[in-house]
C-alpha cells in the first residue's frame, strides 16, 4: 500500500482506494477533480482561501487532499498561523509539522489513521502478505508513481527509506 499526501491518498495494490477516498470526499472533494483550489467548496481548501488571502504562502500544486504552508522561519508569522489554527481551522481538518512546513489535511486522514485503516479488521491486501507488500507513507504527488510499482525494490530505489517512512504490514 502506498499513502501520500499527509494520508489523504490511499492506493492498495496500485489502485486507489475507493473506501478510504468516499471518507474523506465531504472535506477535501474528490481526488480526480482538476479546480483551482481557491474554487472549491470544501471546508480544507475554504480553510486555505483563508491562509492565502491573510498573506501566507499555501503550496496546493499536485495536492488534492491537502495543502502546505511554509513560514519561511518567520516566527511572527508561525505565531499568526498558530493563532488561525486554534481559533478559525475547522474541526474537520487536521495539521502536522512537515520537513519545516505546515501540512493541512482532512482529520480523518493522516499517516496513524491511515496505517490504522489498513490494519483494521477487514483485510485490504491479498494474503498471504508477502514481504514485498509494504506500506510507503510519502509526501506529495510521489504517492501515485511508487503506487504504480510492483515491487519494493523498484520503490526502495525511486523513494530512500530516509525520506519516507516504509513499514512493513503483518
Amino acid at each position: 500500500a502506498v499513502v501520500g499526501e499527509s494520508g489523504s491518498r490511499m492506493y492498495v495494490e496500485g489502485k486507489l482506494d475507493e473506501e478510504w477516498q468516499q471518507r474523506l470526499l465531504p472535506v477535501c472533494g474528490p481526488i480526480d477533480r482538476a479546480m483551482d483550489p481557491e474554487s472549491r467548496p470544501e471546508p480544507l481548501w475554504k480553510f486555505c482561501s483563508l491562509l492565502k488571502a491573510r498573506g501566507f504562502n499555501v503550496d496546493t500544486r499536485s495536492y488534492f487532499g491537502c495543502f502546505r504552508v511554509d513560514t519561511k522561519g518567520d516566527l511572527e508569522a508561525e505565531k499568526s498561523l498558530r493563532a488561525l489554527i486554534s481559533t478559525e481551522m475547522p474541526a474537520e481538518i487536521n495539521w502536522a509539522m512537515n520537513l519545516a512546513k505546515f501540512d493541512f489535511f482532512p482529520a480523518g486522514s493522516g499517516k496513524q489513521n491511515a496505517v490504522a485503516y489498513l490494519y483494521a479488521d477487514t483485510p485490504r491486501l491479498t494474503p498471504p502478505l508477502g514481504a514485498s507488500q509494504f506500506v510507503n507513507l510519502c509526501a506529495g504527488s510521489h504517492a501515485h508513481t511508487v503506487a504504480q510499482m510492483r515491487t519494493q525494490t523498484q520503490a526502495a530505489a525511486f523513494w530512500p527509506q530516509t525520506r519516507g517512512v516504509r513499514l512493513p504490514l503483518r
